[in-house]
């Protein structure tokens, strides 16, 4: 797997639910995998999509491979192309956005431009997953906790 962050401990163990790393995969290889796809896949499955490399072109084409066969032998369902533009808005930046600097800011948190550029890929992608327009706030706060203290 990719990096685990604490405050998904509880993922790891059964992966009922999508964790970051998979996430990250899918949306690196511009695929949408739905919560009940996700749990059709037995749990052989769902580590192997958590522990895949999305590093080449040869990675993605491996990785776009198994998520797509795999979900339709288990589920008779195609994976869903992700719009460019969400896509696009998976992709840390390397300046800091105004928004997760403010959310962070009404948690008590100060992550400024300098911080941010501090904090590696996937700790940026799961501020931005976690922060931005559809986030979760409850989890934002827990990596800002885990990022920042």
């Amino acid at each position: 797997m990719k990096e685990k962050f604490a405050f998904e401990a509880e993922m790891y163990g059964s992966l009922s639910c999508l964790p970051l790393a998979a996430k990250m995969a899918f949306d690196t290889v511009g695929l949408k995998i739905s919560r009940m796809q996700w749990q059709a896949l037995d749990a052989e499955e769902r580590r192997k999509l958590c522990e895949m490399s999305t590093d080449s072109e040869a990675d993605n084409r491996a990785f776009r491979e198994f998520a797509i066969e795999t979900v339709q032998r288990r589920c008779g369902e195609t994976l869903k192309a992700l719009p460019d533009e969400k896509r696009a808005a998976a992709l840390p930046p390397e300046e800091l956005p105004q928004v997760l600097a403010e959310k962070a800011k009404s948690l008590g948190y100060g992550l400024t431009p300098a911080r941010w550029k501090s904090l590696d890929y996937d700790q940026r992608y799961a501020l931005l997953k976690f922060g931005g327009h559809d986030g979760k706030p409850k989890k934002f706060a827990a990596a800002l906790a885990e990022f920042l203290d």
